[in-house]
């Protein structure tokens, strides 16, 4: 993966890209913005391979497929219908965002961060007229629910293969999985505790190589100190 990164910033170059014709076209912004994530991604994944941590880059699987289906499905639509789609769901990944905050910490500290009144008020009213517009994209593209599905998105470029295969890879590392709790503890028939059990910490980190309890190890066997 070094040599790749190596590569990739010699043979690619990211450069800035001019305000007005991402406004003509929100696929340009999504293609840029993409690319450099990925990047970083990439550069991540490394730096925690390097750690003794490569698992934990598996996270960074799933952004990377959703990106690359959503740019393939949005590839052949019409500009027009791109725009609309990108404007829309953009719209109402704003108000959604700033109302869960509202809610969570509340006007007074909303109007420390600079909220006026005046868009507090108005928040609600943007927020479910922003649902209606893509619920009326819903209708006109033939998703089903609010929001397109990713494996909605998978199904119209051909991918499903691909999307279900990396989906189900990926989940457990988003997502408490018990498969996942069950599959990274190790251990030995006779119940003593292997050195390489991985232990779920409270921090949500996870210490690696480290007993579950202290245990003395001999020639024979490891048995758990008395």
């Amino acid at each position: 993966m070094k040599s790749f990164l190596t590569d990739l910033g010699e043979s690619l170059t990211v450069g800035s890209l001019p305000w007005n014709l991402a406004m003509m076209d929100l696929r340009l912004l999504a293609i840029n913005h993409t690319v450099r994530r990925q990047r970083d991604a990439m550069s991540a994944a490394l730096a925690l391979i390097n750690a003794d941590l490569g698992h934990v880059a598996v996270g960074f699987v799933r952004p990377a497929l959703d990106e690359r289906l959503w740019l393939e499905y949005l590839a052949p639509l019409s500009r027009p219908e791109s725009q609309e789609l990108l404007a829309r769901l953009g719209r109402y990944d704003v108000f959604r965002s700033i109302s869960a905050q509202r809610a969570y910490i509340g006007d007074d500290v909303m109007a420390s961060l600079w909220y006026s009144s005046e868009f507090l008020t108005d928040l609600d009213a943007r927020t479910t007229m922003a649902k209606t517009r893509l619920k009326e994209l819903s209708r006109k593209h033939g998703w089903s629910g609010l929001l397109p599905p990713t494996s909605w998105i998978a199904a119209q470029v051909g991918e499903t293969a691909l999307y279900e295969y990396l989906h189900s890879a990926t989940s457990r590392s988003l997502h408490f999985s018990v498969g996942e709790v069950l599959r990274s503890a190790w251990g030995s028939r006779r119940r003593n505790i292997d050195r390489q059990t991985r232990v779920p910490c409270l921090s949500g980190r996870v210490r690696t190589r480290q007993p579950v309890a202290p245990v003395h190890r001999d020639r024979r066997r490891i048995r758990p100190i008395s």
